[in-house]
């Protein structure tokens, strides 16, 4: 049996709600709409909580939380516990990965095991690869420390400040901060999309199957759409306190920053139009990987770590401190081979599924990652509890 090459993609933070190829009335995923009638589509795929890191280490570990208590970014990760990658490579997978998310593959998660390559994509939107990822994991270990005690002591500073210059007092500042930054950058999409196609051409035809996964950003808060796309959905009105909520969801939540109806609107807005870039970034690497190899070499799995709220439930605002429909309600598509294509299964699914059905996929069928509590995505079970 020939081994597929196998790509999964991630999108950090795309909730199913707001993608039109799940029913979402604007046109957010025009591409993803065509893909997904030459793919199979899971309707009903959930993730295991709204940690970035928690889900990670299910989608790669197929492990429930309950299993590895990855629970949240705080939580430590076992490091007995196999990755994906680490199967993979002793069935002669060469592994490669690329994330935007430094703070979650680090010396402290375990996420990176398994990996020949890597790269991270720093805050600059360089690229560093390491080759030895012991250096990789010392490096980004020292930059998760230092970002933590920037980003805490910052926030420690601006709710001094605002303390005695009044809520007025830093709204202003943060809104010309985040509007400079938001003019000039992409949060790493196209750079990402970049080393997928060089990775993807770098290991084909060598008569190695590969494995590269790869954490996408944009659509994660803040929502930072490029400037040509920002007015996608009609001419956003970007006042300070629709700004400082994009860079700060906690004084959102506490009602330190009341948003009105129609800055809401914006915010919701603006998360629609990070996700119709994220789906021209995936046009732009699929449509080139079609156009240059035969697409059913591939096991192709685009899906996302968690999903937002956006103010569906009051004042309840991004992901980490909510398990509603939005949060944990997540795309799943799916091309190769035993995926039907436009069939749409409806079935309860969850992110823990992608490995096992991975190693499926190579080995044939399994189970192959015991104790693995996912399964194979393809696999019915009606009496089946995600949560």
């Amino acid at each position: 049996m020939q081994k597929p090459n196998v790509i999964l993609i991630v999108m950090d933070g795309l909730r199913a709600k707001s993608m039109s190829c799940y029913g979402y009335k604007r046109p957010t995923t025009p591409f993803l709409e065509e893909f997904s009638k030459r793919s199979t589509l899971f309707t009903n795929t959930f993730t295991v909580n709204g940690s970035s890191k928690g889900a990670h280490t299910a989608l790669l570990t197929g492990l429930h939380p309950h299993v590895t208590r990855t629970l949240n970014e705080f939580s430590p990760y076992v490091k007995s516990n196999p990755t994906i990658m680490e199967f993979l490579k002793q069935k002669g997978y060469r592994t490669i990965g690329i994330s935007t998310q430094c703070p979650l593959f680090g010396l402290e998660s375990g996420l990176i095991r398994g990996f020949d390559q890597y790269a991270h994509i720093v805050k600059s939107y360089k690229q560093v690869s390491f080759k030895d990822l012991n250096v990789c994991m010392q490096w980004d270990a020292n930059a998760r420390l230092v970002d933590r005690v920037v980003r805490r002591g910052g926030m420690l500073m601006k709710r001094m400040t605002d303390r005695f210059l009044g809520e007025q007092g830093t709204a202003s500042s943060d809104a010309r901060k985040l509007e400079r930054f938001s003019l000039k950058n992409d949060m790493g999409g196209k750079k990402t999309i970049s080393l997928l196609k060089e990775y993807t051409a770098e290991h084909s035809g060598t008569g190695e199957p590969f494995f590269l996964f790869s954490n996408i950003l944009n659509t994660h808060r803040p929502f930072l759409p490029p400037e040509q796309f920002r007015d996608a959905f009609g001419r956003l009105k970007l006042t300070d306190k629709v700004i400082a909520a994009n860079m700060d969801e906690i004084e959102v939540i506490c009602g330190i920053n009341a948003l009105s109806a129609d800055e809401k609107e914006t915010i919701r807005t603006l998360y629609d139009c990070t996700v119709l870039y994220a789906d021209y970034l995936l046009k732009e690497f699929i449509g080139w990987l079609e156009a240059n190899y035969n697409l059913d070499d591939f096991l192709i799995i685009i899906t996302a770590d968690h999903g937002d709220m956006l103010f569906e439930q009051e004042d309840g605002y991004a992901h980490r401190w909510f398990l509603y429909q939005p949060v944990l309600h997540i795309p799943m598509i799916v091309r190769g081979k035993g995926f039907p294509q436009g069939a749409r299964f409806s079935h309860a699914t969850s992110i823990e599924d992608v490995s096992p059905t991975i190693a499926n996929a190579v080995c044939g069928e399994g189970p192959w990652l015991a104790p693995a509590t996912g399964r194979d995505l393809r696999q019915q079970d009606p009496d089946r509890i995600i949560i």
